[in-house]
């Protein structure tokens, strides 16, 4: 018989020994190449896994901040009632007058020559409403002309309030600031009082052809 080649251990072979006894007595051990892909796959996964669990987070958080209903913003209180108040505007085709009186408890409004009708408080605090936002009180006194303008507008305005305010501004084809928005506002109201839509101009977008 011949010499028996010397025998190798699992270790010196490559190999490892199971210590299970039913199975084979050795196998190959794993190259560092592939035991360095098992470490760089298993670092890939966990970090996907914080990248989903943070981008589901973002999308909880960002997903209720959206999905909450504004709260609607509250309509400004008037400063005062209205004791009377009158707007003309004659644009030397139309012109156009607007009276309103406080008897009692009732609401007036004259439209021209029309009979007067009964107008809503509401209506009326509207009107308020635009003398606070666009500071009608500071027309008081404005009276100035323009007659290098050969077609324009001539214009009254005049309103006595409850907390003492009184204010009386004339002008032709010159006009105080904020006139434009505010003159068609207010103009806006009666006419809707009064059973007529108006489309008036939008101050933030259509300043209109008043300067101011």
């Amino acid at each position: 018989m011949g010499a028996e080649s010397p025998r190798k251990s699992c270790a010196d072979s490559g190999f490892r020994r199971h210590t299970n006894a039913h199975s084979a007595p050795c196998e190959a051990l794993p190259s560092d190449d592939h035991m360095t892909q098992i470490k760089v796959s298993s670092y890939r996964r966990r970090k996907m896994k914080k990248l989903f669990w943070f981008l589901m987070i973002l999308f909880l958080i960002y997903g209720t901040v959206l999905g909450e209903t504004p709260a609607p913003t509250p309509t400004p209180t008037p400063t005062a009632d209205i004791l009377r108040f009158r707007l003309y505007r004659n644009d030397f085709l139309v012109p156009q007058n607007y009276e309103i009186f406080l008897l009692g408890d009732t609401y007036y409004l004259y439209r021209n020559d029309d009979l007067p009708i009964r107008l809503d408080p509401h209506d009326a605090d509207d009107l308020v409403r635009i003398i606070d936002k666009y500071d009608v009180r500071a027309w008081d006194g404005f009276d100035d002309s323009n007659y290098e303008v050969d077609d324009g507008e001539f214009f009254y305005f005049s309103a006595v309030l409850t907390d003492g305010t009184s204010i009386h501004a004339k002008g032709q084809n010159a006009f105080p600031v904020n006139y434009s928005p505010a003159a068609s506002l207010m103009e806006g109201v009666i006419l809707r009082a009064d059973g007529e839509t108006k489309d008036a101009a939008d101050p933030e977008t259509d300043p209109g052809q008043y300067p101011g």
